[in-house]
């Protein structure tokens, strides 16, 4: 037990190190939407939106689960990218950043890479 709560404090210490070298202001915390996708409601957290210049960011963070990798995340990062374009639809975005702080790893992905998983699975679904 001992062990997995340092892994976690060693996570979450990793990643505040990692979010002050970042050095974006957050513009918003656990900002909550509903997505209407074909299968039904979807319930999305943006953990933290960040300003990116002119444009948003944001960040999904995971405390646990399978090692990430950097062909998963943008299928991670796809109804987060939506969710961002929901709840902020006249700003320009760039990145969604999926964090798994126990691991300590993290992945930017590009706001057009994670849309194309969504128009990529809209396809699939359609052809069915």
């Amino acid at each position: 037990m001992a062990t997995s709560n340092s892994n976690v404090l060693s996570g979450f210490d990793a990643y505040v190190t990692a979010d002050i070298a970042d050095g974006r202001p957050v513009s918003a915390l656990a900002q909550d939407t509903v997505l209407a996708w074909p299968a039904g409601p979807l319930k999305v957290r943006l953990d933290v939106i960040l300003t990116d210049g002119k444009a948003l960011a944001a960040r999904t963070l995971f405390w646990d689960g399978p090692d990430l990798t950097e062909i998963q995340a943008p299928l991670i990062a796809a109804p987060y990218a939506v969710a961002l374009a929901q709840v902020h639809p006249e700003a320009s975005l760039t990145t969604i950043g999926v964090w798994q702080a126990r691991r300590q790893t993290h992945v930017e992905v590009p706001i057009a890479s994670a849309l194309r998983e969504v128009r990529a699975a809209q396809r699939l679904q359609f052809s069915l």
